[in-house]
Formats: C-alpha cells, sequence, structure tokens
C-alpha cells in the first residue's frame, strides 16, 4: 500500500488530484471537528452540534459554498503546482540540467579512473577488495547504473572532450557514449546489440586495477543478409572467435550496412529512403569484453596483444576466467592519466 502512495505522489497528475483534496476539504474537516469538540465541550445538544457542522460545508447565498471552495481550491492548486516547479528547477542538479539543454557538464572528477570508481561504487555499493557476479536481469539493472548518464562531458577549459569510460577486447576499442534496455536481457551500448547473459565486477584497493567483465549470449542473424547461416558463423567463429553482423535499423526493418552508407535500401522490391536510420552490431555468437576507464592500464597494445586468446578461450571452455583476472592483475599503473 505503501509503495502505490509513493507512485501515485511521484506520478503528476496524481500528486495534484491529491494536493487539491487536501487543500479544498481541510479547512472544511477542521472547521467541523472544532465544531464538534465546542459542542461537546459546552454541552450543546447533538442536534445543533450537527446543524453547525452542516453549516461549515453550507452557506446561504446565492452563490454555493462548494462553487467558492472549488475555485479556491483550484487558484491554491495552480500556486502549488508553480511552487512545486520552481523547486524541481531549483533542486535539479547541474549535470542533469545541462544535458537536457544540449550542453556537455564539465569534467570536474580529477581523472578517468576517480571516475570509474565512483561509478562502481553507485552501480555495486558496499563492494571492497573482491570480485562478483551478477546474472541475467540484475546483471542489466547493474549495467543501467553503471552505464548511467552523463558518459560523456567537456574539459576544465571548454575546449576538448572527455569519454571516461570505454571498453576493450583485443585491439577492438570504444568509448561509451550511450547505454539503454531494449527488452529484457537486451540491451543497446552504443550501436552494439547485446543480450546479457553475466557480469563480474572486480573492485580493487588500487582504483587503476576497477574493471567489469561483460559476457553476452548469441543473437538471431537480423535478416537483412541471406549468408549468415549455421555454418557460416560456426566457420567464422572457429575462425576468429566469435562472429557478429552489421546492419542497418529503419522503422523497425534491417537493412544491409551498404544500404546504410548510400541513404537507401531496396525493401520488398521498393527503393526506400533510408536517413535516419541506426547503425547496429549484432553478436551471433558468445561474446565477451571489458569495461573500464580510458586511463586504466588495460588501455594498452600488451592487453590488446594477449588478451585475445584468453578471452577466446573463456568462450570455448578452454579457459577458466581466473587465467584472465591473472592476466589483468600484472598490468601496473600508468605514470599519467588517459582521460
Amino acid at each position: 500500500m505503501k509503495e502505490k502512495l509513493i507512485k501515485i505522489w511521484k506520478d503528476p497528475v496524481g500528486s495534484n488530484v491529491i494536493a487539491f483534496f487536501i487543500i479544498t476539504l481541510l479547512p472544511s474537516l477542521l472547521g467541523a471537528v472544532i465544531t464538534l469538540i465546542n459542542g461537546l465541550y459546552n454541552k450543546i445538544p447533538i442536534i445543533k452540534i450537527i446543524q453547525g457542522i452542516a453549516e461549515t460545508f453550507t452557506l446561504k447565498t446565492e452563490v454555493p459554498i462548494w462553487v467558492v471552495v472549488l475555485f479556491i481550491g483550484i487558484c491554491l492548486t495552480t500556486v502549488y503546482q508553480a511552487l512545486r516547479k520552481v523547486y524541481n528547477e531549483y533542486t535539479k542538479t547541474p549535470d542533469v540540467e545541462k544535458e537536457e539543454q544540449g550542453e556537455l557538464p564539465i569534467f570536474h572528477y580529477g581523472n578517468s579512473i576517480n571516475f570509474f570508481a565512483n561509478r562502481i561504487g553507485y552501480a555495486f555499493p558496499g563492494l571492497r577488495h573482491k570480485l562478483e557476479w551478477y546474472h541475467g536481469k540484475d546483471a542489466v539493472s547493474r549495467l543501467t547504473r553503471l552505464l548511467s548518464k552523463p558518459l560523456e562531458f567537456k574539459s576544465l577549459d571548454g575546449e576538448g572532450r572527455i569519454n571516461p569510460i570505454w571498453w576493450f577486447r583485443a585491439g577492438s576499442s570504444m568509448f561509451v557514449e550511450k547505454f539503454k534496455v531494449i527488452s529484457g536481457k537486451k540491451c543497446l551500448m552504443n550501436h552494439d546489440e547485446l543480450i546479457i547473459n553475466k557480469i563480474a565486477v572486480y573492485q580493487s584497493q588500487f582504483e587503476f586495477q576497477n574493471f567489469l567483465y561483460v559476457e553476452t549470449l548469441p543473437d538471431k542473424p537480423s535478416g537483412a543478409y541471406d549468408y549468415y547461416t549455421k555454418n557460416y558463423i560456426e566457420e567464422r567463429k572457429k575462425e576468429y572467435g566469435h562472429c557478429s553482423e552489421e546492419f542497418g535499423l529503419i522503422n523497425g526493418i534491417a537493412i544491409k550496412r551498404e544500404e546504410y552508407e548510400d541513404g537507401a535500401a531496396n525493401v520488398k522490391g521498393k527503393v526506400i529512403d533510408t536517413h535516419g536510420a541506426e547503425l547496429r552490431t549484432r553478436n551471433l555468437t558468445t561474446y565477451n569484453f571489458i569495461i573500464t576507464s580510458t586511463g586504466s592500464p588495460y588501455n594498452s597494445r600488451e592487453f590488446d596483444r594477449h588478451s585475445g586468446e584468453i578471452m577466446n578461450g573463456i568462450l570455448k571452455g578452454e579457459k577458466e576466467f581466473n587465467e584472465l583476472l591473472d592476466f589483468l592483475m600484472t598490468f601496473e599503473r600508468k605514470e599519467k592519466y588517459l582521460d
């Protein structure tokens, strides 16, 4: 019951209705209570007390009392809404306000490693100096907090742009600029569609060692291409360790990457304009990568050269996750941060 009332109060319409009834009815109810107490204290006959209470809600004038009360209630409710709006604007955090206006917030976290450590605490509160695993929807919920907005900033001097969180995997990497849940365990990180299977978070006593390991489930081909058969996918997996597909998405229709680039596509025998289409990447086999700060020592050629064998081995069941953890613990802190 408590949760339902909180939900109604947070809803703009529900809270205004509650406020209206409180503002309009409370004075009359208080007047009725006062009349009752006063009548009982002065030993006034009960019939006269009832008549007095009735007069609280009625007035013998040309304008019915309920009309007057309604008018006053509307006025007070309007004032209440205005004050509430001012309060919300006043208490809004600077980063959120600037983001809504399309302006990047200033990066004032010191460096990307500090920023990522703060996000680890926000998504995994209470975790200290150990590794924890999360699965399915719980993993999605944690990822959503870790990669919540803002993810892009401008430097203190206003000249540069900073993306403090990146993902890395064996020579592939990209800053994370957006993340959202599509449905269930399926998420969109930048233009990558990910079906989250499980994640592991490592919170170290040394902030530069913090990282998040992400493992995803295979998705179905989009249908934009006809050569993504089971045999083709298995061949790509054997050769590269995994298989992925790039395509465009326009109004729920998957188109070829080439058509996405051309700005037009052939759909059911008709050429359609595809300006505004979204680029998507879909993993057709299991896939894994790590998320960390751009200033992390894992952002290095050493990680690029040796992580692929280990991460592919984990997906094939030939290697244990602890081998990746041991490998990452060999990295030392960089003398300079990469923000």
